[in-house]
């Protein structure tokens, strides 16, 4: 497994990942209709758009060469002082879950907040 930032490429498999994982995590809790209908060209873009930006720290898991979970972060947006930095989003693909990954994926985002003092 290799952890490393986050390329504009890796967009489409992010994408791919977020429309799994909720389709795996909240079938039976949200209308089963609205979890078909969830877009990956439409996360893609929005995950491209995001990578784009340079408010967004973010980070890959690999397995093989396949993307297999990703996080994303940067600036708290609540503007509650106690917190620099905020996690916006954390998926693993429920095949590679309870492995430490999710950990791993975090640290590597709080090393990064760390050394840009965030």
């Amino acid at each position: 497994m290799i952890i490393r930032p986050t390329q504009k490429t890796d967009a489409h498999s992010m994408s791919c990942i977020y429309v799994q994982t909720w389709q795996d995590t909240y079938l039976g809790v949200i209308p089963y209709d609205y979890l078909l209908s969830m877009s990956i060209s439409r996360h893609e873009k929005a995950f491209f758009n995001e990578l784009k930006s340079k408010q967004i720290i973010s980070f890959v898991v690999e397995d093989g060469g396949r993307v297999i979970g990703f996080v994303t972060g940067g600036y708290e947006r609540r503007g509650d002082d106690i917190y620099g930095g905020e996690i916006y989003t954390l998926y693993v693909l429920k095949k590679f879950q309870r492995r430490g990954l999710g950990s791993q994926l975090v640290s590597a985002l709080t090393l990064q907040f760390h050394q840009l003092g965030i």
